[in-house]
């Protein structure tokens, strides 16, 4: 096929090539791989809100709404101080973007219920690991010579339209900006002597500015306009309202009211630099070309500035796209010189111009066609899908190398057995990533599935393109080797040289056999020093291994002795690893304060941060974003050569320094070196903790204090906590004011509690509008609070004399306030409400543990049915952690499978098993002796060797079965060696190439994440296979002499 339709193929695959490089602009480019969705939050807020209330009034009613949607697998909520959230656990392969369609439509049906203080719900994606990462990727400042308010209306009314228009673009968001809203202030004591409430207020100005349609006409353009009824007098008659009639006189409301306008209360701060000017902040969608979507932007502002007022100034503040594209610069130099050495390589070793063009053009095509797969299947190109793509030129150029050199010699395609064999093997080692805890297969997803694409390309690359290509020149070019004599000489001397090695070893094959085992080492330092189950066979595990005498003495010369290389890994490279983030280097820094603070409280603490960090040259930028009153961030940028000079350390010093000096906040300091936390939480660590469960959230409450009593009747156990959080990070104490009255005064003297709450209600300032008003052509906030309001306190409320219809009462007649401790959280999963009992055991855990069960048996025999309470402790370790070692076999047994596949045998696949562990030695002593960080590279590095170690042992495996069948009367070991001479100068450039290909990657140092530990640990892995497979192979081959 290959010799008569040559042409055809060389002119499909170069076709196919243009469509590659011309859908290269297409591709999703970012810095970091897109997390996967795994739950829907709606997120919810109600200002001066207890949990409680939240949960009666919001939480429960859209928890109940959303839990009719289909192919949810867990729906769980929690009720805080101020907002909550409700959280819908998809399961596997929904469609995410019909059940988020279905969640805003419920929301949307459900809003018009809610209290018209909560704002409207926010929808949000997760991702497995928490809250989807959507961090601002552009952020651009406006100023100019108008009011705040103006600037604010501007960027609402005319920016931010035409910013949307751009696609790709998330969300939107501006800060700094205060618009107006309007204040009703009325005398609470006047109204009550006309008869009039605050309803009836409400009430007239909602129809006095309500705008009224009245029709649909036409302009001279031809297009629908809505003609509306103005009602609205001038601007010093405006708030001149009738709101009610006396003696025959009418009452407005600037008779008994104060109007006046005032900027709202500001709840967020977000400054960059600390400038209190007006910024946008720009999100980017997920998926999107960031450096196109930048460029986009940056032609939008060009057309807006054309279009500002005089005075206005609008400047991009912060870009993240300018950092993605230096880290491609940076990746594209290491590329490049991985490439070129690559080439200069295969030039040195064969010095044939026409190899070298061939194995340039295919690469080139192998890329192309990679492309075309990319774009269909969506694979965004990032950090480490281009890790991937560097590293798989070394495979392709392999696999190219194999093809020339076997069609060369022998004119047929009997090597394609070989070549997918070890394509297969490779792709084996990639399956396992799709197995991996969620932190770990986040990052290397993209990577498993460009290297699974560009290695699948490189076949029909090699077994069609390369031959037609050879088919074409060969008339041409003289295919023969030169100096072929020397050639043989050498392979002469080296065959004997390595049949003595082999006779030697097969001498001494058991003893060669423990080095190894011992040299990569037996996992005994993983026994545990003693076992807790009472069984027969661990008693005497504890009385020989748990042995103290064994343990002091014995167990370290052994660990030693029999723990090899894979000990020296796991002790001290694998327990001391941590994955580095491919972002700037910057400094977070966290201050929470406690309940009730103000917002202009926490501002002051990040004021004087700032001030601190605006003292410094080696800081490129900081961007302060203030959540709420108690919760708020800093992130510090610093230029590349404060990173390289250590000032992010100096810096983060004087930060902690800082912080001590102010009390009462909550810090965690991060980003640079040893982290630093200060915690506020007011409640000591407790030694138990006790999960309850149950569907009333009343009766729950009950049976907790019943446990309570339960538990503090024991001497050791002083305080029972029935509040404590369920969450480390949530532990500040909350407190509510109950008005607590004497039923019994009450009907006494008719006094209804309704009324009397009403009235209170009435006399409290409630943090949001009324309601909305169509004043000066915009939507205005109108607040309507009363004088007293202002004048509000504890005192005040307990010595305030009421007026209930013809009676006038005094609360603390009847009733007192107190302050009470309440639970900082609700939460529930599936309609379940949780609360977390908490205690500290005077005395031995084992004790405690033993009375804890034992006292939980018996409560829960007295619990109604749907209630239960069971003792939660705590696994340090990440879930899934220890799933990652069982990874390791199964990659072992999709190899074997192939193997026995390709080599219709049963025993050959072992002997290429056994190569793979042995190889790991040398990623175990790279990372030991040079005390390499091991983080997401050194796991990639690893899943490449799997795969990539055994094509050498495939292609002489292979080699070796094929001469077999020719020659079935010679031995065994002179069929190997032959095999071996045949694929020694390909497996030699193979290996040596992909090494070589790696070197520019360690040239930035071990800073830089993934390249540096991918690069040495693969480096290490394939020099050692050098070693191990020359040796190990004859020996776990079974042949005779």
């Amino acid at each position: 096929m290959v010799q008569h339709r040559s042409y055809q193929i060389i002119l499909a695959f170069t076709l196919l090539s243009f469509v590659g490089i011309a859908l290269i602009s297409q591709l999703s480019l970012q810095l970091n791989p897109t997390e996967s969705v795994g739950s829907i939050v709606v997120r919810f807020s109600l200002p001066n809100t207890s949990p409680e209330v939240l949960e009666q009034q919001l939480t429960s009613k859209i928890e109940g709404a959303l839990s009719t949607i289909q192919g949810v697998k867990k729906i769980s909520s929690q009720s805080m101080y101020n907002y909550g959230y409700v959280t819908l656990e998809l399961e596997k392969r929904i469609n995410v973007d019909q059940v988020r369609f279905e969640v805003a439509m419920l929301v949307r049906q459900l809003y018009p219920k809610l209290p018209k203080e909560a704002g409207y719900p926010v929808i949000q994606l997760n991702s497995n690991e928490g809250i989807e990462k959507q961090e601002s990727f552009m952020t651009m400042q406006l100023s100019g010579n108008g009011q705040s308010e103006e600037l604010s209306r501007y960027v609402e009314e005319k920016l931010n339209p035409k910013l949307a228009s751009v696609k790709g673009i998330y969300k939107i968001e501006s800060y700094g900006g205060n618009r107006l809203e309007w204040i009703v202030s009325y005398d609470k004591q006047l109204l009550d002597a006309l008869n009039i409430n605050e309803k009836a207020i409400v009430d007239r100005i909602e129809q006095t500015f309500k705008q009224q349609g009245i029709g649909l006409s036409k302009n001279a353009d031809g297009q629908l306009i809505r003609v509306v009824l103005n009602n609205q007098n001038r601007d010093e008659e405006r708030w001149k309202i009738p709101i009610g009639k006396q003696n025959n006189r009418i009452i407005y409301l600037t008779d008994v009211a104060k109007v006046y306008q005032q900027a709202r209360p500001v709840s967020q701060f977000y400054r960059v630099n600390g400038k209190n000017t007006l910024n946008i902040v720009i999100t980017a969608d997920k998926g999107v070309n960031q450096i196109q979507l930048s460029s986009q932007i940056r032609g939008k502002l060009s057309e807006i500035r054309n279009a500002l007022p005089q005075s206005y100034q609008l400047v991009i503040e912060e870009d993240s796209s300018q950092y993605i594209i230096e880290s491609l610069e940076k990746i594209g130099i290491q590329a490049c010189l991985a490439l070129l050495i690559l080439l200069g390589f295969i030039w040195i070793t064969i010095r044939k111009w026409w190899y070298l063009t061939l194995i340039s053009i295919s690469l080139v095509i192998n890329l192309a066609l990679s492309f075309i797969l990319f774009y269909i299947f969506e694979i965004e190109i990032h950090l480490y899908s281009l890790a991937a793509l560097t590293t798989s030129l070394g495979i392709i150029i392999d696999n190219t190398i194999v093809m020339i050199e076997h069609y060369q010699r022998c004119r047929n395609l009997k090597v394609f057995i070989s070549l997918l064999g070890a394509t297969f093997t490779t792709i084996a080692g990639l399956v396992v990533i799709f197995f991996l805890p969620e932190e770990n297969r986040v990052a290397l997803t993209d990577f498993a599935l460009v290297m699974l694409i560009t290695l699948l390309v490189s076949l029909p690359v090699s077994v069609l393109f390369i031959p037609s290509v050879m088919e074409r020149i060969r008339k041409n070019v003289v295919l023969q080797t030169r100096n072929k004599v020397r050639v043989l000489r050498f392979k002469v001397k080296i065959s004997q040289f390595y049949l003595k090695i082999i006779l030697f070893l097969k001498k001494y094959q058991k003893t060669t056999y423990l080095i190894g085992i011992l040299v990569f080492g037996i996992p005994y330092f993983l026994l545990p020093d003693k076992i807790a189950q009472p069984f027969f066979a661990v008693n005497i595990y504890n009385k020989c291994i748990g042995n103290e005498w064994y343990q002091e003495n014995a167990k370290p010369v052994l660990n030693k002795c029999l723990g090899g290389t894979l000990r020296l890994f796991v002790q001290y490279v694998y327990q001391s690893s941590y994955f580095q983030s491919t972002e700037r280097t910057v400094l977070n820094i966290y201050a929470g304060l406690p309940n009730n603070s103000t917002i202009e409280q926490i501002n002051d603490v990040f004021r004087e941060l700032e001030d601190k960090a605006g003292e410094f040259k080696d800081i490129d930028k900081y961007v302060t974003n203030i959540y709420d009153a108690q919760n708020g961030t800093m992130r510090i940028y610093f230029t590349t050569k404060a990173e390289e000079n250590g000032f992010p350390y100096r810096l983060k010093n004087m930060m902690v320094q800082l912080s001590a000096q102010m009390s009462g906040i909550e810090w965690n300091i991060s980003g640079v070196g040893q982290g630093f936390n200060q915690s506020l939480n007011e409640t000591e660590t407790p030694t138990f903790n006790v999960k309850m469960v149950g569907y009333n959230y009343d009766e729950l409450e009950r049976q907790a204090l019943k446990l309570k009593e339960i538990l503090e009747k024991h001497p050791r156990i002083q305080e029972v906590n029935i509040n404590t959080s369920m969450y480390w990070y949530n532990r500040k104490l909350l407190h509510e004011y109950l008005l607590k009255s004497d039923d019994r005064i009450l009907s006494i003297r008719k006094v209804p509690k309704k009324q009397m709450t009403d009235l209170l209600t009435q006399l409290s300032a409630q943090p949001s509008p009324d309601l909305y008003s169509f004043v000066n052509n915009e939507y205005i906030p109108v607040k309507i609070t009363p004088l007293e309001s202002q004048k509000m306190s504890l005192w005040n409320i307990e010595n305030m004399a009421l007026k209930l219809d013809s009676s006038i009462v005094k609360l603390s007649g009847f009733s007192k306030i107190v302050k009470e401790k309440i639970m900082p959280e609700i939460l529930k999963e599936n309609q379940q409400y949780l609360r977390r009992i908490s205690f500290t055991y005077f005395g031995s855990n084992v004790f405690g543990e033993k009375f804890l069960e034992k006292t939980l048996s018996e409560f829960n025999r007295t619990t109604p049915i749907g209630y239960k309470a069971e003792k939660q402790s705590y696994n340090w370790l990440p879930e899934g952690k220890e799933t990652q070692y069982w990874l390791i076999g199964l990659v072992i047994i999709l190899i074997y499978i192939i193997c026995a596949i390709i080599f219709e045998s049963l025993l050959q696949p072992f002997a290429l098993i056994l190569i793979i562990p042995l190889s790991y030695i040398g990623v175990f002593l790279t990372f030991y002796w040079f005390d390499f960080n091991f983080d997401q590279g050194g796991y990639a590095s690893f899943i490449l060797l799997s795969g990539n170690v055994v094509c050498a042992a495939i292609f002489i495996i292979n080699e070796y079965n094929i001469l077999r069948e020719k020659c079935p009367f010679s031995s065994d070991l002179s069929l190997y060696i032959k095999a071996f001479n045949h694929k020694l100068i390909p497996i030699l450039s193979t290996v040596l190439s992909t090494v070589i290909g790696l070197i520019p990657f360690l040239i930035y140092g071990e800073k830089e994440p993934f390249w540096f530990a991918f690069g040495v640990g693969t480096i290490g892995g394939l020099l050692m296979s050098l070693i191990v497979i020359p040796i190990f192979l004859p020996l776990f081959l079974k042949m005779k002499n």
